[in-house]
């Protein structure tokens, strides 16, 4: 059977339809379900848009994954943050099913890890308590609030985050904060099977779930068939229950943030996560108006949320807190509205039925509104689509392109003599761009070689002529901290430095004479025989010093490190002789000139070579692109609409209807459903006239007090103004 028969008017409905199209009636859902019988490609066929969409988008996610060929470091950070993300967006999916929000478990997993991180100086055990104890204390106190205040859980949740986050900022503030203990360390470190330990326990979790979402206590609202049992399953202990729940899984990954080593609060004193995983379970399929919530909602949502975080900091786009968790609240949102709307619906829409959609789809459709338009916004909004989707697409390929594997760094550009010198090799070698540089290696520039070196932290260094510098450290930690150590041996190079991703990560640069730190600057350094220089244009370096004094009473000699800070428009030069301490200085206009046209320059070599690397490596791709683009519009947006609009659709099908199922007198329905379809018509009289003899036929009845109100509300519309 490809079609589902209406019960009211037997009407053979296409697979997909959730109305009837001729009457508007409900369909069973039983009826579904017997007319799709075991067949997978009706299944698939009667679906839901929202439903399908989240599987779609995590597979283009993944191939995105693949496609950046990560190393099995960056595939165990994907894993690990879906499970910590998995963990926390299965707590909320508890109150999600009571039709509550909860937007303090982002804050109070960073709160449980601050405590578990304090605690764990005494022991592990105390560490586990001490995190699970405020999960769960925040989460009764959510939890009584709502259910029995009845105040808006959304403000409630809101108030007790914002606490957490102050709370969770003001432990983090001063310094890092890392667990210690071995056992917890474990917990973040070991593998299970290849897959991380937090993992593990977010699958377990999955489990533990299953069983509770079958439990009186937690079953979802949406589910409930009469209205007396969905309040019966919004008490106010369940409720309580189900915030109890979400704040120990809230406490579970705040324990496991803090066992894996990863920061709670990031540089700007944002969360890492506050709308993440409410949206998460939204992105799923869950819905709070809907009271509707899965393990699938939990599992693909999770996925796609850690799969897009992950991939933005692979390709270098550094956006955390809030302005990275709209876009996944709005899509969450969109998702909750539309996630019933299925292809057959979507079509019927399209076409102007909406009478095939169910009431809270039925949003205004603008049949005919292209058709209308001038053909000057017409070109112009085909040349805007371009254009945009240019950009995405260039933006997109050059962050990839210009991706630098963990643990390396990459000659982008080489003009003339550039020697490598790689560890246990006997001489250097050419290096021609695009070399991958590992630990130890050395680069040596000729009297008129260039080179510009790139790092995996998106640093870049430009080496003049007659240079040395080896690379002595490059490590990128689970955390996401990066180690990046150089020196500088001989020559001159100008550096600008990245804003470091966490506060344990260092960029530094030592010298024969001196050593500078660095956090996110951009300055030059020239090393000679018996001086070094630094000329900061942004930021501060730090540059530390040993020095050497000598009493001239006793003979002995006492070593002091002198410590300067260099801010931006100023130099420190130090001589070789020990005993003399750093001069700091500031630049002369000159100066400052010279070190803008070298920063200019390096910015206009390296989009000079990411421009190269898109148009050598990522055109192929462009026209494959832009061909589907092309392929969408004519389908989409070109593709000829129905003639008539809206109101001449429906007075065609309403004719048709009449014609064909011509009501009695006695049948309320179908006289019903044709009111309703002059109502959308436009034909108010004839509308009037079926509701009257409704009125007349069964006045007692839901149908009769339905058309004695709406009369009533015609008449009021319909008497003339005075």
């Amino acid at each position: 059977m490809n079609t589902i028969p209406c019960p009211r008017c037997r009407h053979d409905n296409p697979i997909g339809a959730r109305l009837c199209d001729e009457c508007g009636q409900p369909l069973v859902p039983a009826t579904i379900r017997k007319a799709l019988g075991y067949n997978p490609v009706l299944w698939l066929r009667a679906t839901s848009i929202g439903q399908i969409a989240p599987f779609l988008l995590l597979l283009l996610l993944l191939l995105g994954a693949l496609a950046l060929q990560p190393s099995g470091l960056g595939w165990r950070q994907l894993l690990l943050t879906f499970g910590l993300v998995g963990l926390v967006t299965l707590g909320v999916t508890f109150p999600l099913l009571k039709g509550q929000y909860d937007f303090s478990a982002g804050p109070l997993a960073a709160l449980a890890a601050c405590c578990a991180v304090m605690a764990s100086m005494i022991g592990p055990g105390w560490a586990v308590l001490a995190a699970l104890t405020v999960g769960c204390f925040v989460g009764l106190l959510n939890g009584f609030v709502t259910g029995w205040t009845r105040l808006p859980s959304a403000m409630i949740t809101i108030a007790t985050g914002a606490v957490a986050l102050q709370v969770s900022t003001h432990f983090t503030s001063h310094s890092d904060l890392a667990v210690s203990n071995p056992f917890l360390n474990s917990l973040g470190e070991t593998d299970v099977l290849h897959i991380p330990v937090v993992l593990t326990l977010f699958l377990a979790a999955l489990l533990l779930a299953k069983v509770l979402f079958n439990r009186p206590t937690f079953l979802a609202v949406g589910t409930a068939p009469h209205r007396a049992e969905a309040e019966g399953r919004a008490t106010a202990s369940r409720i309580l229950a189900s915030f109890l729940a979400s704040g120990f899984m809230a406490g579970t990954a705040g324990l496991l943030i803090a066992c894996s080593g990863l920061p709670a609060i990031g540089l700007g004193g944002q969360l890492l996560w506050l709308l993440t995983p409410l949206a998460a379970a939204l992105i799923g399929g869950g819905s709070v108006a809907g009271g509707i919530g899965n393990l699938r909602t939990v599992t693909v949502g999770a996925a796609v949320v850690a799969t897009t975080d992950w991939l933005s900091s692979q390709v270098g786009l550094r956006v955390a807190g809030p302005i990275a968790e709209i876009p996944y609240l709005a899509v969450g949102i969109l998702g909750d509205r539309w996630r019933s709307m299925t292809w057959h619906m979507l079509k019927q829409a399209r076409m102007g039925n909406l009478l095939a959609l169910p009431g809270d789809l039925r949003l205004p459709i603008f049949v005919g509104v292209w058709r209308r338009t001038h053909w000057v916004v017409k070109a112009l909004g085909v040349v805007g689509l371009l254009i945009v989707s240019s950009v995405i697409y260039v933006l997109v390929c050059a962050s990839i392109l210009r991706k630098v594997p963990d643990g390396c760094a990459v000659l982008a550009r080489v003009s003339g003599e550039v020697l490598v010198t790689h560890p246990g090799a006997l001489q250097a070698v050419p290096a021609p761009e695009g070399t991958i540089l590992r630990t130890n290696d050395l680069v040596t520039t000729g009297a008129t070689g260039e080179a510009l070196l790139r790092f995996h932290d998106g640093s870049e260094v430009r080496l003049t002529g007659g240079s040395e510098l080896a690379v002595t450290d490059l490590t990128k930690r689970l955390s996401g901290a990066t180690l990046t150590r150089l020196n500088a041996r001989a020559g001159a190079f100008f550096a600008r430095v990245r804003r470091l991703a966490t506060r344990d990560s260092e960029f530094s640069v030592e010298t024969p004479i001196l050593t500078l730190g660095v956090r996110g600057t951009s300055f030059q350094v020239a090393v000679g025989d018996k001086e070094g220089q630094v000329a900061v244009r942004d930021g501060t370096v730090e540059v530390t010093r040993e020095l050497k004094f000598t009493d001239k009473e006793t003979g002995d000699t006492q070593e002091v490190s002198d410590v300067r800070k260099v801010e931006a428009g100023q130099a420190a030069q130090a001589e070789a002789e020990a005993n003399r301490p750093t001069v700091v200085r500031q630049l002369s206009p000159a100066e400052v000139s010279v070190l803008s046209q070298t920063e200019t320059r390096l910015v206009r070599e390296e989009r000079r070579t990411i421009a190269r690397a898109v148009r050598s490596r990522g055109m192929p791709y462009f026209w494959g692109f832009m061909g589907l683009v092309y392929i969408w519009f004519f389908f989409v947006v070109c593709r000829p609409m129905p003639h008539g609009y809206i109101a001449d659709i429906i007075r065609r099908r309403a004719e048709e209807f009449d014609r064909i199922h011509r009501p009695h007198p006695t049948d309320s329905a179908r006289l019903v459903a044709f009111a309703q379809m002059c109502l959308y018509a436009g034909d108010v009289k004839k509308a009037d006239e079926q509701l009257a003899k409704v009125q007349e036929a069964d006045p007692n009845s839901e149908y009769g007090k339905w058309a004695t109100r709406l009369r009533v509300e015609i008449a009021r519309h319909s008497k003339p103004k005075s």
